[in-house]
């Protein structure tokens, strides 16, 4: 875990100068999501036309940038499971693992991705130094040396008449490079780790990058940054297609920022015509939210922080930036703002706009306000497989005897219930979470709720009741 005392976002300062740029990693990203689509619309064997993308992909027989076609078909081959919403195949299997396996569990018009959200590609991944200092052939050699006379721990000599960096001692401080007259020395860093602000970049025991998922907060800053492509984030294009393709009411919800990604030429009503085009019924911008979010948040500041009830708000849209700040920060849980997203509250005005359609989502109170009895009644009457509820540890919760009662429900009906990320990971990995035949055991309780049956001592009771009812009237 990172000091958060040093926190500093850097991946936000120190970005690759790659980004907005037309690179072979953006155009062979942009060729799998093409190809991964057409499969979606066109392919009649899904399992065997999947096998053969990487072939169409890499339809050559050397490469230019990597030492073989055959590492560039291993590296497509992920890129097109991730793409499609699947995980990594683990290296190393006491089986074979296909490219298309698991496909079947994908092939549907609604799925949430495999966690983890961020992924390194191992046989992409080129193990950078991670943090280096290195004398290039620039090197003078000149009389001064003032590389060496700066050098704290002697780890600068000299080498043929050039400098030289002694990597066992070096420190990493970088004064010998700033001192070089004619910036001979190169700082060498792996570009995802210094995009990462959170400190979530390892190294596997070869030296490749490897995400800590319990640091990332999935920001993507290590992804636009790998000059290797090697790291990818998992899409949902191929079952988004399918649902378009379900005939049900699909409504897709754009970002304000799609008014930059395609040009001065591509209008905002060309833009929705484009989409209405593919098959969504209507189209919001997600403006409409953040619009609501400001005048909430601002009602929230005039009447606590302007008043002094509280000291300070944060606030952010960013579930990134919100992740971040509770696992680094959690002494300012309680100063960060609980209104809905854009996202969130832009979906509440387009299912109160089409109160007609059979939405697959039902939203409930707040816990405090009724939503855990809410989800209990429906856990009763058998409504409710999973309960995924998470709560935060660090923060008091008012409802907690509410949350004790949920997780007794949970017991005696037997649903599966995760209060937290790991349990979650384990449940959603699981062969059983998506094989249809499973059937839970639900308990019979007959027994118990008949054990009064035809017992004098309910009917004596009942009578007795009666009696003092009708006394008292």
């Amino acid at each position: 875990m990172p000091d958060k005392h040093n926190f500093t976002p850097k991946g936000m300062n120190d970005m690759s100068d790659m980004r907005g740029i037309d690179t072979q990693v953006r155009k062979r990203r942009r060729r799998v999501f093409k190809e991964v689509a057409n499969l979606a619309y066109t392919s009649q064997n899904l399992k065997d036309d999947c096998e053969a993308l990487p072939y169409k992909i890499v339809d050559y027989d050397t490469t230019d940038y990597l030492d073989s076609v055959y590492r560039d078909r291993a590296i497509i081959r992920e890129q097109i499971r991730l793409a499609m919403g699947m995980s990594l195949r683990p290296e190393n299997r006491d089986r074979p693992g296909h490219l298309t396996e698991g496909i079947e569990e994908s092939n549907i018009d609604e799925k949430y991705y495999e966690p983890p959200l961020m992924q390194v590609i191992p046989s992409a991944c080129n193990a950078c130094p991670v943090n280096q200092f290195e004398v290039t052939d620039t090197c003078m050699g000149c009389l001064a040396h003032p590389c060496r006379e700066v050098c704290p721990v002697g780890a600068m000599t000299m080498v043929n008449g050039k400098s030289f960096i002694d990597q066992d001692k070096c420190i990493k401080c970088g004064k010998c490079k700033a001192v070089c007259p004619y910036d001979a020395i190169s700082h060498r860093e792996r570009p995802c780790k210094k995009a990462c602000g959170i400190n979530a970049i390892e190294s596997d025991k070869h030296g490749r990058a490897v995400i800590n998922s319990e640091l990332c907060v999935s920001c993507g800053q290590c992804m636009v940054s790998c000059p290797f492509g090697a790291i990818a984030d998992k899409s949902q294009i191929f079952q988004l297609i399918r649902a378009l393709q379900s005939g049900r009411m699909i409504i897709a919800q754009v970002a304000p920022s799609f008014a930059g990604q395609f040009g001065p030429k591509v209008t905002p009503d060309m833009f929705k015509t484009a989409l209405k085009e593919l098959g969504f019924a209507e189209v919001y911008e997600t403006a409409i939210g953040a619009d609501m979010g400001c005048v909430a948040e601002a009602e929230h500041y005039v009447r606590e922080v302007a008043t002094g009830k509280q000291a300070f708000a944060l606030t952010s849209c960013c579930p990134s930036w919100a992740m971040m700040a509770k696992n680094l920060f959690p002494e300012t849980i309680d100063k960060i703002s609980n209104e809905l997203t854009p996202m969130v509250a832009t979906a509440r005005v387009i299912k109160e706009k089409h109160p007609d359609v059979e939405w697959d989502f039902t939203i409930l109170k707040s816990g405090p306000l009724g939503g855990d009895q809410q989800m209990g009644s429906r856990i009763v009457d058998g409504e409710i497989d999973y309960l995924f509820f998470f709560t935060d540890p660090m923060t008091l919760q008012p409802h907690d005897t509410d949350v004790k009662a949920l997780t007794r429900l949970a017991g005696v009906e037997n649903i599966v219930f995760c209060c937290n990320r790991s349990t979650a990971d384990h449940i959603i990995s699981s062969p059983l979470f998506v094989d249809p035949t499973y059937e839970r055991t639900i308990p019979d309780y007959t027994g118990y709720t008949k054990r009064f049956e035809n017992k004098p001592v309910v009917a004596e009771a009942v009578e007795s009741a009666k009696k003092r009812k009708k006394k008292r009237g």
